[in-house]
């Protein structure tokens, strides 16, 4: 899940000419994972670079965007 991103777009990113994409972990801690990236374009000049903050998310955990036990979570449709 991303946490935090941040992107610096420093030239337009052309769609028809060959690209490079280059990412990395920069640091791990338990589940939280801070990452980098850059798109280049053929000679090597950076169009674009980011870096966030991703969370692990466990397979156990359901993410419904309601608070645990709110009445919207679990309906079954016979209000419709």
């Amino acid at each position: 899940m991303t946490r935090k991103m941040e992107v610096d777009y420093r030239r337009p990113v052309p769609s028809n000419v060959p690209i490079r994409i280059e990412g990395r972990v920069v640091r791990s801690e338990l589940l939280k994972h801070w990452a980098e990236a850059s798109i280049l374009n053929a000679q090597g000049a950076v169009l674009a670079h980011g870096k966030g903050l991703f969370i692990q998310v466990r397979p156990k955990q359901k993410i419904t965007g309601q608070p645990e036990g709110h009445p919207d979570e679990d309906r079954s449709g016979a209000d419709l």
